[in-house]
Order: C-alpha cells, then structure tokens, then sequence
C-alpha cells in the first residue's frame, strides 16, 4: 500500500463570502472585534500594572494572560483583501498553537 508522501507547504485561505459586496462589512464587524478585544486586554494588563491594590498573585495572572493575549493574537484581517490568499505552513502551525493556548486558558 503506497502512502501519500507530499510536502505541504502552503495553505490556500477561503475567505467567508467570494461577494465583493459583503467583504468590506464583514471586514468592519471583524476590525471592531478584534480592536474590541485588543483595548479590553491592554486596559486589563495596564490596569492592573499601574493599581497596586491590583498586585495580588490573582490579578497579576490575570494580567500577564491578557497581555499574552494580546501579543500572541494574530489578525487575519491582513488577508482579508488580498489578493494572493495563502499562508506558509509555519505560519498556520503558529496561529494553530496560539489559538490552542488561548482556548485552554
């Protein structure tokens, strides 16, 4: 029995509508999401840095997963408008394990 034996390297991207029409709306629910969640986990991570009251082992880890968070978040808002609509193999092995680590915490 012969094993398929080829080397991805690369990931085609199917976007959520091919209708030019509902792109840019979609874009812009998307964009507001993801700024949305960007200034909630910054605010979090900045307030509880600058409140001391906030400097418990509960808040500090609280604080330190928000700002992870927040570095780790990769937006596939770049690829929302390209035109050549694929990704390298080590990039969707990096956002897989970002996504992993955030559903897990």
């Amino acid at each position: 029995m012969d094993a398929n034996k080829m080397l991805v390297t690369e990931f085609v991207l199917t976007g959520l509508t091919e209708r030019p029409g509902l792109q840019a709306p979609l874009f812009l629910v998307f964009l507001l999401t993801y700024l949305t969640t960007m200034v909630g986990n910054l605010g979090l991570a900045a307030l509880i840095w600058k409140d001391a009251r906030l400097h418990s082992p509960m808040y500090l880890f609280l604080g330190s997963l928000a700002f992870a968070d927040a570095c780790s978040s990769s937006s596939m808002l770049v690829n929302f408008f390209a035109t050549n609509q694929m990704i390298s193999l080590s990039e969707c092995i990096s956002s897989r394990i970002g996504r992993k680590r955030s559903q897990s915490d």
